[in-house]
């Protein structure tokens, strides 16, 4: 792969950094499926400034038999249009040949929730685990059920995002969340989660050597010796354990689907739709509106079958 290429990638990404504040997830995505579209580029023998519309139609063709879904395609295409529009901008090219792209149209994808058994079967086995990881692995799944966060929002918490009462010390029943886009937002805790929250800080400092110090609240040790973060996918290993352990398939948990069971469970007993777009972070309604699909799709079902005249046939 050409060496001004990725130059020029790299320059688009703190472009995307600087001036759009676009959150890390999304500038790793958006890197990745540039590259993808590099790829694709130098099997066709063709440069950059020789791209047009025809081969991005191609390309995007191949997207699709390569079975990704719709929503990854529009990711791809949106990475490519922003790319495109910055190589205009920057005047590498004199247009861009994905100005008139047009991304698959994208159905309802309804989000799969755990029921609220499978929810406290999951808390429950994982308080069986008394050890300091233990203990930081049920404190992190208490709060991202407890309040929905997004797992990326979770393993960046700051210690600066749990508040004390200034009078007994305890901890208060929120924290601070940063969101996407550098958003911070306040969400709730409740009682177990603060409790646990409680048990938990006492151990912290187990996960750094000693003198050390840092920001994160889950802190966890590099092999280089630096203190970072606990990443996504060691707190995924973690529940993944858990899942087998509870006599459920790998896959059927996640740290998504429980941020999802959290928004469909505040459904079901009766919050407002906009209460849980301002805890689940949402900047758009219409995000948060998907789980009211998800509740009339169970309405129907219980109406079906537990209707009083559901079993009558009727001449």
């Amino acid at each position: 792969m050409r060496t001004d290429n990725i130059t020029l990638v790299e320059d688009f990404l703190e472009m995307l950094s600087a001036e759009r504040c676009v959150a890390d997830n999304t500038l790793i995505a958006y890197k990745g499926d540039i590259l993808d579209f590099f790829v694709f580029l130098s099997e066709t023998s063709r440069s950059l400034e020789q791209c047009d519309y025809n081969i991005l139609v191609s390309y995007v063709t191949k997207l699709g038999d390569r079975s990704y879904s719709p929503k990854s395609i529009r990711r791809k295409i949106s990475a490519l249009r922003q790319f495109f529009e910055f190589l205009v901008m920057t005047k590498k090219l004199t247009k861009s040949p994905a100005a008139y792209l047009e991304r698959p149209k994208s159905g309802l994808s309804l989000p799969k929730a755990l029921s609220k058994e499978e929810i406290a079967k999951l808390i429950q086995l994982s308080y069986q685990d008394q050890t300091a990881l233990g203990v930081r692995f049920t404190t992190m799944l208490e709060l991202l059920y407890a309040t929905g966060l997004r797992i990326s929002e979770l393993v960046t918490l700051k210690l600066s995002a749990i508040e004390r009462n200034a009078i007994t010390g305890g901890i208060q029943n929120h924290i601070f969340v940063s969101g996407k886009g550098g958003k911070e937002r306040l969400v709730l805790l409740n009682e177990s989660a603060i409790a646990i929250l409680g048990k938990y800080l006492e151990v912290r400092k187990l996960f750094m050597k000693e003198g050390r110090s840092t920001q994160w609240l889950f802190p966890s040790m590099k092999k280089n010796g630096l203190v970072s973060h606990l990443t996504r996918q060691r707190f995924t290993q973690f529940i993944k354990k858990l899942a087998v352990f509870a006599g459920f398939e790998r896959n059927k948990i996640s740290s998504h689907k429980i941020r999802h069971s959290f928004a469909s469970h505040m459904l079901e007993n009766g919050a407002n739709l906009r209460v849980i777009q301002e805890l689940l972070g949402h900047s758009d309604i219409s995000s948060t509106q998907i789980y009211t699909k998800v509740l009339k799709k169970d309405a129907e079902k219980l109406l079906i079958k537990k209707h009083p005249l559901s079993k009558l046939k009727m001449v």
